[in-house]
């Protein structure tokens, strides 16, 4: 990557200084397309919401063929406290629509409304040109039925970020430049959310980078707070065929909030097809199969709405789901479908 002018040495310095790994619109924080598979990425309070070991390993490339575009990787695994074991099992007969209420049944009329705790972690690593950001985080939630039907679960994370800045990947004219140096630094992160669920909707609001801490000694640069409202609704067209339609607001002062609009098809809980709008940005065409009850996989394409797409530089996005200890054999999820 070649800087040579002084306006491009003012852009990567003003770079560092504010951050410079996240997107187009100017959001700190990485882009993901499928985060309606792993809204465990955006808010904390989902730790735990299956009944197995839920593990996300999801590989992003946006803006592919242009030089220092970013790649965005990441791994998420979190779980119940207290996993059901093989004599709970429920035929898979009864889970064939992926719902939470057959497990109602299975459990007894004296378990129905116990809640129950969540533990989980992520590895982040996101890359745009010679900035980098890595994130390790620790979450916990704590879910609790409302009703029958009915559940609100809390959540948080804690970790650190990291934010650096690689010089031996940028050739300048002036190797005394004063940004011809490599920095970086470590700051403490913490998130909150909330997730109100049932067997065919969800709402859910967090907030990210909370702590809003420096990215250097000028106070007037931080990582700054990111807020996050999302719900979807499952719409039962036949007992093999849903629609899914689904909505994430996101908000970054002092930036204005920003909309995607999702609709997903699903057929027998194991294949869907379906379609994502990201507000002035992006559209989006994603799929998925779930093999069987251990593994699951999706991909989405992004093609850009903004200047970008002149180039012809499209994403590509990948997720591979693997659920450890699902006894009940479950070939999707139970709450988030």
């Amino acid at each position: 990557m070649n800087f040579r002018t002084p306006i491009t040495r003012m852009l990567l310095l003003s770079g560092w200084l504010f951050g410079l790994s996240f997107s187009v619109a100017g959001q700190q924080r990485p882009q993901y397309t499928q985060y309606m598979l792993n809204n465990y990425v955006l808010n904390p309070a989902l730790t735990g919401i299956e009944d197995y070991l839920d593990l996300k390993l999801s590989t992003r490339s946006q803006w592919v063929g242009i030089d220092g575009a970013p790649l965005t990787l990441y791994l998420t695994g979190h779980t119940k406290l207290g996993l059901n074991n093989p004599s709970s099992i429920i035929n898979q007969e009864d889970n064939k629509q992926g719902d939470f209420a057959p497990t109602l049944k299975a459990y007894g009329t004296h378990r129905k409304h116990k809640p129950h705790h969540g533990i989980g972690g992520s590895i982040l690593y996101d890359r745009i040109g010679p900035f980098v950001r890595t994130e390790v985080n620790a979450t916990y939630a704590y879910h609790l039925w409302l009703n029958q039907g009915l559940k609100l679960s809390a959540g948080a994370s804690a970790g650190f970020l990291r934010q650096s800045f690689r010089a031996d990947k940028v050739t300048f004219a002036d190797p005394a430049d004063i940004v011809n140096t490599g920095r970086s630094s470590i700051n403490p992160n913490f998130s909150l959310g909330l997730w109100l669920y049932s067997q065919n909707f969800y709402a859910g609001v967090s907030g990210a980078q909370l702590l809003g801490q420096d990215l250097s000694s000028h106070s007037e640069t931080k990582f700054l707070p990111h807020y996050f409202v999302t719900g979807a609704y499952k719409l039962k067209i036949s007992p093999e065929v849903a629609l899914v339609p689904s909505v994430l607001i996101k908000w970054m002062r002092p930036l204005p909030v920003s909309m995607d609009y999702n609709l997903k098809a699903i057929y027998d809980n194991r294949f869907w097809l379906g379609g994502s709008y990201r507000q002035g940005e992006s559209f989006a065409a994603l799929a998925g199969l779930s093999l069987n009850s251990l593994l699951e996989i999706s991909y989405a394409y992004d093609l850009g709405t903004g200047p970008v797409s002149r180039e012809g530089a499209g994403s590509h996005e990948l997720l591979l789901g693997v659920r450890l200890f699902n006894y009940r054999q479950a070939v999707s999820p139970s709450n988030l479908w």
